[in-house]
């Protein structure tokens, strides 16, 4: 059936497993994509995980900054945006950075960018494509580089 259940939430994960006649004791994310998902299943098993409700930290490199800003600690400075010219400005100020999509994995769609023709190329080849986790680009992080 369209779409998988594991597409209509926790629930309908959970009561297809239960009809093939399987005890789930655990769900693991193998896949980014997954975490949000498998953090409710494991919550709704009754399982020690992680707080669905922060399941973005562990997904969205732009929040995950955030935190830690907020927190008060170290963090790099950062834009999320789909404006090029923000994207160039940004990095005026910073000189290196790196652009990369907000919820990909393995390096996927990563650049450090040196010049504003770098910051240029990155936009152009990353924005609106599709991602390691199916996800769409719709915005970039533009993000000092941290050296060292």
């Amino acid at each position: 059936a369209w779409p998988p259940p594991v597409e209509k939430g926790p629930n309908a994960a959970l009561e297809m497993l239960d009809d093939a006649g399987f005890v789930a004791l655990a769900v693991i994310a193998f896949a980014d994509s997954a975490i949000s998902l498998v953090d409710c299943m494991n919550r709704r098993l009754g399982w020690p995980t992680n707080d669905p409700s922060t399941s973005a930290l562990r997904r969205d490199k732009f929040e995950q900054q955030e935190a830690l800003r907020r927190a008060g600690l170290p963090y790099a400075k950062q834009i999320a945006t789909s404006s090029v010219d923000r994207a160039v400005n940004f990095a005026a100020e910073h000189g290196q950075v790196v652009v990369k999509p907000r919820d990909s994995s393995g390096g996927d769609g990563v650049w450090l960018c040196r010049t504003a023709e770098e910051v240029r190329t990155a936009f152009e080849r990353e924005l609106g494509k599709s991602n390691h986790e199916m996800g769409i680009n719709q915005s970039l992080i533009v993000t000092e580089a941290l050296i060292g």
